[in-house]
């Protein structure tokens, strides 16, 4: 029980170190605009191709649907090098590990992180009609499942900045199964919110990296 408190702690834990302390801000609303620049284009093409019934159509399409459902991969996608460099502006300035320098940890972060949701996604094709057998039980075991992985999804960030790889670190996380399941799952409901993400995303790489520090590096952060 211990463990998944403090899981769910983490969650808090980044968003009030990223909150508070304004030099990080613009590490989230970088991405951000490069988010909004994206969706303003396909909002632009709409207006200038379409007329009409179509434009309309189309609009209301994009914002009631592909907006909502897109907003938080795509920001994550966009913020990636950006939560890098988070994760290493709070580091120099709040953690007392050293940073590392490792060259080309971003290429082999981004490589990992897609082969880890492709994995995620082909097993949860496979898990939800599965879970349909088990009303309610089935569903919740799908969701905690589920948490696990996205907690994983944010602890890679600073796994890569400190030279780690998911690989390398299977065994420490599965040691703390119940603490990442926790730290997953309460931003999976999080995330879940609508528009969410937007004040989010940057926060929870923070929090990962604290979960990282301090239960799954051999070099643990004192105090």
């Amino acid at each position: 029980m211990r463990e998944f408190i403090k899981g769910f702690s983490y969650v808090f834990k980044g968003v009030r170190a990223y909150y508070s302390d304004s030099t990080l801000w613009k590490y989230g609303f970088l991405p951000l605009l490069c988010l909004f620049l994206f969706y303003f284009i396909l909002f632009f093409l709409c207006f200038y191709f379409l007329k009409g019934l179509l434009f309309w159509l189309a609009f209301l399409s994009l914002i009631i649907i592909f907006v909502p459902l897109t907003l938080s991969l795509l920001y994550e996608l966009a913020g990636g090098v950006f939560f890098d460099l988070l994760i290493e502006k709070y580091v120099k300035k709040n953690s007392l590990l050293p940073p590392p320098e490792i060259k080309g940890r971003y290429l082999h972060f981004v490589a990992d992180t897609v082969r880890f949701n492709i994995k995620s996604i082909l097993l949860m094709v496979v898990l939800i009609p599965a879970s349909l057998v088990l009303p309610l039980a089935g569903q919740l075991l799908v969701f905690l499942y589920l948490g696990n992985r996205n907690g994983k999804v944010w602890l890679l960030p600073a796994l890569y900045f400190y030279g780690k790889t998911y690989d390398s670190s299977k065994a420490k996380m599965k040691e703390h199964g119940l603490l990442i399941t926790s730290f997953g799952t309460t931003l999976t409901f999080l995330l879940s919110i609508p528009f969410a993400a937007l004040f989010l995303l940057p926060s929870l790489a923070l929090g990962g990296l604290m979960l990282v520090e301090e239960n799954l590096l051999e070099e643990k952060k004192n105090g």
